[in-house]
């Protein structure tokens, strides 16, 4: 896997899980949008594969089985097309039932092992439960082969053998976890995969409830996020995944959005592979009369080629990195900047008002995030520049090197 080769496919389906109230559909549905408003495909620097759109949401479990099948067969699919062409999908759900479609579109091109990162089992079927019919608390039971119809999609029972799959943090008190021991499936505590090419599922409330509450059914004793950012990166990195798949993250239960942008921040340094800095990292300007600190890692980056950028700077244009406003404070000498807002243009130049240093952009001194010039820093960032924007705004003498990143004729895909 690598950030180069990389597509975002949206899979918002509900479909899989019960109403969480009379009259109300579950919101993970909105998980995909919440991810792009966070603008990661473009801090993926990732193609955007679109969306696999579901039907309308029913609140009848058995009424729905017939409706995750055929959205199970498109979904596939749209993910073996991205396989066949080389690229690693990243499909954002959506519940659990997502893991059906993924699932098939592997089984179609032979044999593959999967990795389960989830605080439950998901092992509910006909034989060990009278509550069959909600099919994200039954996925890994489907894709096993255990189950009616939905266990035999394409005639290709299973999608996946029980000695191929990996567990990682289900909880000691889940009712199935002997009978995924006596499978012969490998129950993990850290970072661990078959010794086969594998996916990967990634059920957000793997994570604490303390640290996650937004998701349908949160637990105590989760994994922290570090840890998860740590298992999934060497997970995606270890050579063998070929895909990844997001679930459950319910926007509805995320009211500010912190925790979505947390869970984005984590992806990005899970599936992008970036070096994390030695915080705090300092920076400052040419005369030394401005010094700040970042306390936060590098959320992406970029070289950005617009004439303002270019102008501002007198070079091809400007290389800069964002960290959130939390993560960022002046040492000394904030009365210092200055900043210019082109009249037609929406990012703020900021620089020393003795040397000329250019040090900060974006929407300097407001917004959320501070954009950093990367040459303003004493030492590595730790993350490297994910993408070229506005090269149709390039210089004649604006000579782009074959560094295999993504080029974008103006800003990057957020949405």
């Amino acid at each position: 896997m690598g950030v180069r080769d990389l597509i975002v496919i949206d899979a918002p389906s509900n479909l899989g899980l019960r109403p969480p109230r009379e009259g109300v559909a579950p919101g993970v549905y909105k998980l995909a949008g919440a991810l792009r408003d966070c603008e990661l495909v473009g801090r993926l620097g990732a193609e955007d594969g679109g969306v696999v759109t579901p039907p309308r949401y029913e609140p009848t479990g058995r009424g729905r089985e017939p409706a995750v099948a055929d959205y199970s067969l498109r979904l596939a699919t749209r993910v073996e097309d991205a396989l066949d062409r080389g690229l690693f999908p990243i499909v954002l759900g959506g519940d659990c039932s997502i893991l059906l479609g993924n699932a098939l579109a592997l089984r179609r091109r032979g044999r593959y092992g999967l990795v389960y990162i989830d605080a439950h089992s998901d092992f509910r079927h006909p034989r060990n439960s009278r509550r069959v019919g909600a099919v994200a608390g039954e996925d890994l039971a489907l894709v096993t082969g255990r189950g009616d119809a939905l266990a035999d999609l394409g005639g290709l029972r299973p999608l996946i053998r029980d000695d191929d799959v990996v567990t990682i943090g289900i909880r000691e008190e889940d009712p199935y976890l002997g009978e995924l021991r006596d499978a012969g499936m490998k129950i993990a505590d850290g970072a661990a995969w078959p010794d086969r090419r594998y996916w990967v599922h990634f059920d957000v409330d793997a994570l604490d409830a303390s640290l996650m509450p937004a998701v349908d059914s949160p637990e105590p004793d989760g994994l922290d996020w570090a840890t998860a950012e740590r298992i999934l990166h060497e997970v995606l990195w270890s050579g063998g995944a070929v895909g990844l798949e997001v679930t459950i993250f319910d926007p509805d239960l995320d009211p500010t959005g912190e925790l979505a942008d947390r869970l984005g921040d984590l992806l990005v340094r899970a599936i992008a592979g970036e070096p994390q800095p030695e915080l705090p990292l300092q920076g400052g300007c040419l005369c030394g009369g401005v010094r700040f600190e970042l306390s936060a890692p590098f959320r992406r980056a970029n070289h950005c080629h617009c004439s303002y950028c270019r102008r501002h700077s007198g070079t091809f244009g400007l290389s800069q990195g964002r960290v959130p406003r939390e993560g960022f404070r002046f040492l000394r000498g904030e009365e210092l900047v200055r900043h210019y807002r082109p009249e037609e243009g929406e990012s703020v130049k900021a620089f020393c008002s003795v040397c000329g240093s250019s040090l900060f952009g974006g929407a300097w001194p407001e917004g959320p995030e501070v954009s950093v010039r990367l040459g303003a820093l004493d030492g590595d960032p730790g993350i490297r520049p994910q993408y070229h924007s506005w090269v149709g705004s390039r210089a004649a003498w604006d000579i782009l090197p074959p560094d295999g990143l993504p080029r974008f004729p103006e800003r990057p895909p957020t949405s």
